[in-house]
């Protein structure tokens, strides 16, 4: 089923990205996962110049349109490695999800030699490609450099501000961030042969890759075990990783986690620029946003995050697809799915301080017992119907018998007649009862349960 925006249209909806699709299959790029083609540097600079031409273009339109057109389920995804994999998961519920483009960066002539560029020129692309009912119809925004800054560049701690060193010398922000570390760990040969441990700690902003100790014996020189800018080493935990060195390789990080905080920061500022709300999956994020003081758009955080994570139990093993189908389905019942949430979030805060868990509670408290009677509802309604069905079948029956048996045929129709009338009755009530059902604003939740 094709995925129809529920936005409206925007003149020919220039914001969008779907030209990319366009571009790339007029350059003969394969668009289907995995395919494989070779690339010709003449292909490859075809792709490049039209995109770029392109690109400038719709970053101008893109950024009229979000200037024009405010919403408040509207939010930015930071750029990592995850970024697209949450937009897929989000874009059923948001209106959209705006997300830096990709292909900038992999179209850089210091992006490496011309043969690894095309490799990834077309896995993006072919990456991009899954999500193409989302960017077509507008739920996933890509935002290149005229409208998303490039990420900052690579200072030294002293050139950073004041307040991002001590935000990163906090205590508890300096706990998050340890915890958000993604541990990497290996053994790999040195030039002579003995095992050496190598590790990696990565974030979002970067990461720090290193060597437990190697011992060189005396007036002989020891090369240093291969390794690849960009690999990622097995995963494994903090814990166990600490247990394998003789040396706290967290003791260095302190020049990554003051860039990790100042990354942190422009984020939220891009996320203001942009008039969205901030989509964050860290919780080190919540933390530096919150230790720095951060003023955030209250209503856009309720409504495009906290909504979103209190519905989140109620669709759990619903596949993200299939949530996007039933809200093109029904897209009353999903709007007032979502608006009756954010009252109840809304309505909450202006009378008291409350916390996600008081939020979670005051939820349940409206939606658990309404789920239960719409399923209750709905089950004597189906009832119903079989037996309101029964009418018209029983009466020809009935026809067919007082025909055989020679009874007149004035009483028999008469009979058939009153009971054909009786089940029209019964059906348009039933339809009627149904309706009221689907009215109730939870029947959207009540629908994604059932399959």
């Amino acid at each position: 089923m094709p995925v129809l925006g529920l936005l409206g249209t925007d003149a020919a909806m220039t914001h969008t990205s779907d030209k990319l699709f366009e571009i790339a299959a007029e350059s003969d790029i394969p668009l289907g996962p995995g395919q494989q083609a070779e690339m010709t540097d003449e292909q490859f600079d075809s792709f490049k110049n039209r995109y770029r031409s392109w690109a400038r273009k719709r970053d101008e339109s893109l950024l009229a349109y979000l200037s024009r057109t405010p919403r408040l389920f509207r939010a930015f995804l930071a750029p990592t490695r995850r970024a697209f994999s949450i937009a897929k998961q989000v874009a059923w519920y948001l209106d959209e999800v705006i997300v830096r483009d990709p292909l900038p960066a992999l179209l850089a002539e210091n992006a490496g030699k011309i043969e690894e560029r095309k490799i990834r020129l077309r896995e993006g692309l072919q990456f991009l490609a899954g999500l193409r009912e989302f960017i077509e119809a507008g739920y996933v925004l890509l935002a290149g450099r005229g409208v998303v800054d490039s990420p900052p560049p690579c200072l030294n701690p002293d050139e950073l501000p004041r307040l991002v060193v001590a935000i990163a010398q906090d205590p508890s922000v300096r706990s998050a961030l340890k915890e958000a570390v993604r541990c990497g760990y290996d053994e790999r040969p040195d030039s002579l042969g003995r095992p050496v441990r190598i590790y990696q700690l990565r974030l979002d902003y970067g990461e720090l890759f290193g060597f437990d100790t190697i011992e060189v014996p005396a007036l002989q020189t020891v090369g240093i075990p291969d390794h690849f800018i960009g690999e990622t080493l097995p995963r494994t935990t903090k814990a166990s990783l600490l247990g394998k060195l003789s040396v706290d390789p967290f003791e260095g990080m302190q020049s990554l986690l003051c860039h990790e905080v100042h990354r942190t920061l422009q984020v939220v500022e891009a996320a203001q620029n942009l008039n969205a709300a901030m989509l964050f999956d860290r919780q080190v994020d919540e933390v530096i946003v919150k230790r720095c003081g951060v003023e955030l758009d209250n209503r856009k955080q309720d409504a495009s995050v906290t909504v979103f994570d209190l519905a989140l139990p109620y669709f759990r093993n619903v596949p993200a697809v299939r949530l996007l189908e039933l809200r093109q389905d029904l897209p009353s019942a999903f709007l007032d799915f979502r608006s009756r949430l954010l009252d109840i979030v809304v309505t909450a805060r202006q009378r008291t301080d409350v916390d996600f868990e008081e939020l979670t509670r005051k939820v349940q408290l409206v939606v658990i017992p309404q789920i239960r009677r719409l399923d209750a509802e709905m089950k004597a309604l189906r009832k119903h119907k079989i037996l309101a069905c029964g009418y018209p079948l029983l009466a020809v029956v009935g026809g067919l018998v007082g025909a055989r048996l020679g009874i007149s045929d004035t009483i028999t129709l008469t009979g058939a007649v009153g009971s054909a009338i009786q089940s029209m009755r019964a059906i348009t009530d039933h339809g009627s009862a149904r309706a009221m059902l689907e009215s109730n604003p939870f029947y959207f939740i009540w629908k994604a349960g059932r399959g």
